[in-house]
């Protein structure tokens, strides 16, 4: 089922039933665990389609709700933010893949670094490597730190290794050497003889590729396991975007990367291992966006779907990182920072061993839903505990177009109220504040964890189920102010709107800077000119016009002896740069001590032309509730029925096609220039 509605900025109405005449116009199509979300831009009017996801084939949904749009509207280019990647990682349904290294480290995998997520826990569990090691193979070679060859490279293995590979059904072989992100020489042979010998024998095609391809930087673990799960997952995202380019054809198609940058599907495909978490992206981005126009620039993002939590800090820029982690795999790359946690609207409650209650990561995902969907879900769930507390109004949901069912949520509470000795109210509310707490933690893990108080930033809630908790945690917090963007349930779509295109390069160095000295080594100036080629190419690649493009250039700086690095500009003081950010950082600088300059990078942006908003002068009124105060607990407000300047004391609930927002009693929300609603304590 396709769920339609309009929506715009300048007038409320229905669409004209004719094919509007009009420019093609971009599209943007986020896939969430539960939604897809189908958004697009046209004369001042944003369209959105909102449909169930279809986990076994994602590009289905994705076309049924580019296919409802084309009723309407010529549609220019597609941008994509993909669940595919993730999903084959963590369900562990990825092509089957081999590693060549060096003798003696075919268990790198398997021991990787040692780092526990769970430092207390008596039963720490490890994911399995995703390749067993019978399908780890070593090769005699070895070049040393400095680019020496200390062991000569062996090649009269790879007839036999390919052999067992092709037997047993290999589909990618991943070459990863040891200090192959500078002295690549070794990882080239291999793989270069490897490619040469499926020529010659005429065996089935295989991906082949070396670690040091995309992934030039130094510490083999994370390097390996970065390669690994791009060859892992780029099988299945390869037949997946290129499913999605024929249905939509003529219209281009665009992928958003982790990064918050979009790119053509072939350099998606090709480094897969970046669209782990491009849906989030794509929320950080809208999120910018909108706060930017209404001058806030420091604020904590908070993005709760029906499956997870997405959160981040932006403290004056969206903050990106050169390392992340999905699933216990540490990886190497420039991606947005996002801290997911496990709940979400379909979370599902439970009792565990020790008879707390818990709240996800399990999730009833979008089929079959939580019981109140009335889809055959019997599990409770957060939105299941939303409806039953009246916070959720049944009969408002999508619009009204996909009605709850209160007495399904009520008996899927009943057995875990019994379990627990409470009434199924008390439950509900019970799963909602264990639910806060998941998320209050998440919050601190990006500001308090890190020497930042919340009370110092704005909170901006989206996703679905986001307005519904966002003034709660912002009290425990003690954070001022919450604002709920207009269309909240589909901002990660809105921002693939306003991406740019991004290429992120870097290139380990390893060059030392004296105290007090500026000025840059010879080599790492000429790397980070070889990098910025590199990437000019990258954007003629992906059409960009020279007029369009942006270049940044920066640093990796540590003391030497230190471990991790601080990304610092290029520029004539490197020394002073790294020296402020580390005080800021750590609380302390050492004025004697060298520096160490571990990579260079360069980031290059193509910008695009985003969708124009426009901003309605605001006239301070009281809103307008729905006469349905008889049969609710809250006075009840039509989202889009409020115009600038509307506000509305809490408590009370405000409904929309996207999302539900509750304020609660001590707040008063007020409707922007934008229709965003900025709530804020009262007292």
């Amino acid at each position: 089922m396709v769920l339609v509605v309009c929506v715009q900025l300048r007038y409320h109405g229905p669409m004209n039933p004719n094919r509007i005449s009009l420019p093609p116009v971009p599209v943007a199509v986020d896939t969430g665990g539960t939604f897809t979300d189908v958004l697009c831009f046209y004369d001042g009017v944003f369209r959105a389609i909102k449909l169930p996801s279809t986990p076994h084939d994602p590009a289905e949904a994705v076309l049924a709700g580019i296919s409802e749009l084309r009723r309407d509207v010529e549609i220019s280019q597609v941008f994509h933010g993909s669940t595919v990647a993730t999903n084959t990682l963590l369900q562990r349904v990825g092509a089957k893949t081999a590693l060549i290294t060096n003798q003696g480290f075919r268990d790198i995998l398997l021991i990787g670094r040692q780092n526990r997520s769970e430092l207390y826990s008596l039963s720490p569990t490890k994911p399995e490597p995703l390749i067993p090691e019978e399908w780890c193979f070593e090769v005699p070679g070895r070049i040393a730190a400095d680019g020496q060859e200390v062991v000569p490279l062996d090649l009269s293995l790879l007839p036999d290794i390919l052999d067992r590979c092709v037997a047993g059904g290999v589909q990618c072989i991943v070459v990863s050497m040891l200090h192959s992100y500078r002295y690549p020489a070794h990882e080239q042979h291999v793989v270069g003889a490897l490619q040469e010998l499926v020529r010659q024998r005429n065996d089935p095609p295989m991906d082949i590729s070396a670690g040091s391809e995309l992934f030039p930087e130094m510490r083999e673990v994370e390097r390996t396991t970065t390669a690994v799960v791009n060859s892992y997952v780029r099988p299945a995202m390869t037949g997946y975007l290129t499913k999605l380019e024929n249905g939509i054809a003529p219209a281009k198609l665009r992928v958003l990367l982790s990064n918050g940058g979009i790119a053509t599907p072939s350099h998606a495909a090709r480094s897969a291992v970046y669209t782990l978490l491009s849906g989030p992206a794509g929320g950080v981005v809208g999120a910018t966006e909108i706060m930017g126009r209404i001058g806030v620039d420091r604020f904590m993002t908070f993005d709760m779907g029906g499956t997870s939590t997405d959160v981040a800090l932006c403290d004056r820029s969206i903050p990106v990182v050169n390392n992340f982690v999905v699933s216990q795999f540490s990886l190497l790359g420039s991606v947005v920072d996002i801290h997911t946690v496990g709940a979400g609207g379909g979370s599902v409650a439970k009792i565990d061993a020790g008879g707390a209650l818990r709240v996800g990561p399990s999730s009833a995902g979008a089929v079959p839903g939580p019981a109140c969907y009335g889809k055959g879900g019997t599990l409770p769930t957060v939105t299941d505990a939303n409806v039953v507390l009246g916070l959720l109004p049944a009969e408002h949901f999508l619009g009204g177009t996909q009605p709850l069912h209160l007495p399904l949520a009520i008996q899927a509470l009943k057995p875990l109220s019994e379990s627990l000795g409470l009434s199924v109210q008390d439950t509900a509310q019970g799963i909602r504040d264990v639910a806060n707490a998941v998320m209050v933690r998440a919050l601190k893990v990006i500001s308090v964890a890190r020497g930042l108080d919340p009370e110092g930033f704005t909170l901006v809630s989206y996703g679905g189920a986001g307005g519904l908790h966002a003034c709660e945690l912002a009290s425990i917090l003690m954070i001022p102010r919450v604002v709920v963007p207009r269309f909240p349930g589909l901002l990660c779509a809105m921002g693939m709107l306003f991406s740019d295109v991004r290429v992120d390069l870097a290139q380990t160095v390893l060059a030392q800077l004296e105290p007090g000295a500026d000025l840059c080594p010879a080599t790492v100036v000429e790397t980070l000119t070889t990098l910025t080629h590199q990437a000019s190419r990258a954007l003629d690649d992906q059409g960009v016009d020279t007029d369009k493009r942006v270049l940044v250039r920066a640093l990796d700086v540590r003391y030497v002896g230190q471990s991790f690095e601080i990304t610092v500009p290029f520029s004539s003081s490197i020394a002073g740069h790294f020296t402020a950010l580390h005080q800021r950082a750590y609380g302390f600088a050492l004025a004697d001590t060298p520096l160490e300059i571990v990579a260079a990078r360069v980031t290059a942006k193509g910008l695009t032309d985003p969708p124009v908003l426009t901003y309605a002068r605001e006239s301070i009124h009281d809103a307008v509730p729905l006469d349905t105060a008889s049969r609710q607990p809250f006075p009840i407000y039509r989202r889009e029925h409020l115009t600038p300047g509307a506000q509305i004391r809490g408590p009370a609930i405000v409904v929309e096609y996207s999302g539900t927002t509750m304020i609660p009693y001590g707040w008063l929300g007020k409707v922007d220039g934008y229709l965003n609603i900025d709530i804020g304590r009262l007292g």
